[in-house]
């Protein structure tokens, strides 16, 4: 469908709720986000979004998910970024000073050019 419109915003939605079903969340939240920049208010985006954000929050620790989410070359290559890896590192060694180290927000949010896409979550250096 979106070979043939690029802005059909339900197909968006449907991948978007495809992506949930396969835990795929980053993967699912970037489809909704993508139907939301088209058309901020549709509703099958914001409520796909919503559910993906709070199975996010909710749903523990995976070894499956992790080591899936490891076999995902976009995720391999964002981990290897040497900025990224710093930021983990400190995060590592001074979980509570973690906040003042990085921001994350969804993709939503605009943050000129200085944060790194996580399909669907950003990690910005704070200045």
């Amino acid at each position: 469908c979106l070979d043939l419109d690029p802005k059909y915003v339900k197909a968006y939605a449907k991948r978007g709720n495809i992506y949930h079903f396969l835990k795929e969340y980053h993967k699912a939240l970037a489809e909704y986000d993508k139907g939301l920049f088209l058309e901020p208010n549709n509703e099958e985006c914001l409520e796909g979004k919503q559910k993906t954000q709070q199975a996010v929050y909710q749903s523990p620790p995976d070894e499956e998910r992790a080591k899936k989410a490891m076999d995902d070359p976009e995720i391999r290559a964002i981990l290897s970024d040497p900025r990224i890896q710093q930021v983990l590192k400190e995060v590592k060694e001074n979980p509570s000073g973690a906040v003042g180290a990085c921001l994350l927000y969804t993709s939503d949010a605009a943050d000129e050019g200085l944060g790194v896409d996580l399909g669907g979550r950003r990690i910005i250096k704070k200045k």
